[in-house]
């Protein structure tokens, strides 16, 4: 039989009264030392019914009732009960101490879970700073690259191919802001869209229409390819983003990297071309379509745009 045990039980008896809030404290007592829930049972009723002998134990319970706590008592029957141990309350203090000992290790820990907790955020507002730190450094070592340099972005190696200021931009866009690509043969003409008519207005020539019932990307027209055109899109509005400005780097034909550079932060994006030849079926003539047996084609293309967050991976 568990001293410890009995000697908490003991504890618990001194005012006769057991209550609910006690009878779960002993349960989980028991638990802790061991000791099974059945035979903990047993050695509650066997004290139970010994104290009872002289005094009577009254245990309470407390209903719910329209939201209302009703306390209830009830008598528990004396029963008689062979071979219990013959018990005493003279361990009084060191039962007291053992449970001062265990509530101080509770607190004890709090301390230590509560210390952790602060020394965690100080190591992550640190990283914060660190990083914010880092961010502004890359700033300025992207605002001070020149034409044929490079700097390492996360796994990316970005080498400036090609610089926009924010003054030449609209430049630029009177240049390559109409999209005109693709040719009547197998000759790519001319070179792929400039990333700044990719970003402030992209017009995709080629795109499958529907033309008097017929799904067509153009049509040849005397010895001339008419295209059908997209209307024109925007990744970003230049009336809204003012960069000061815009880095591009080359990787090979199919790829442009781009970073839009502001004044506390920059955008890094991926741009990916995708060129593709496709057979010329119809001549309109007099307004109506007829099949072309020429076998010839002309090429389309299609861009797409990711933004990359260089940053997403970092350990400091």
């Amino acid at each position: 039989m568990n001293e410890q045990l009995i000697k908490f039980i003991e504890l618990c008896l001194m005012d006769g009264v057991i209550s609910d809030k006690e009878r779960e404290v002993i349960f989980r007592k028991s638990k802790e030392l061991g000791v099974p829930e059945d035979e903990c049972e047993i050695i509650l009723g066997g004290m139970i019914q010994k104290h009872s002998r002289s005094n009577q134990v009254t245990v309470t319970k407390t209903n719910s009732q329209k939201n209302q706590n009703i306390v209830t008592k009830k008598t528990v029957p004396l029963k008689k009960v062979n071979n219990v141990k013959k018990l005493t309350f003279g361990k009084k203090n060191s039962l007291e101490k053992e449970i001062k000992n265990y509530v101080q290790l509770i607190e004890k820990n709090n301390e230590s879970i509560r210390k952790s907790k602060e020394l965690n955020l100080k190591i992550k507002k640190r990283v914060e700073s660190n990083k914010s730190e880092l961010k502004k450094n890359v700033l300025i070592t992207l605002d001070g690259l020149k034409r044929g340099s490079s700097i390492l972005l996360g796994e990316m190696k970005f080498q400036l191919d090609e610089m926009i200021l924010k003054s030449k931009i609209k430049n630029y866009l009177e240049l390559h802001g109409t999209i005109q690509w693709g040719s009547s043969n197998t000759v790519f003409s001319p070179e792929y869209p400039h990333p700044i008519s990719v970003l402030y207005n992209h017009v995709h020539l080629g795109q499958k229409t529907e033309d008097k019932g017929k799904y067509l990307s153009g049509y040849l027209k005397g010895n001339s390819f008419e295209y059908f055109k997209s209307n024109p899109s925007k990744i970003f509005d230049l009336k809204k983003e003012h960069p000061n400005k815009v880095l591009v780097c080359k990787k090979g034909d199919e790829f442009r990297y781009v970073i839009l550079l502001f004044d506390d932060y920059f955008m890094l994006l991926l741009l990916h071309y995708s060129f593709i030849l496709e057979s010329i079926n119809y001549r309109k003539s007099w307004g109506s379509y007829e099949y072309d047996f020429s076998g010839m084609k002309h090429s389309s293309i299609n861009v797409t745009h990711e933004v990359i967050d260089v940053y997403k991976d970092l350990i400091l």
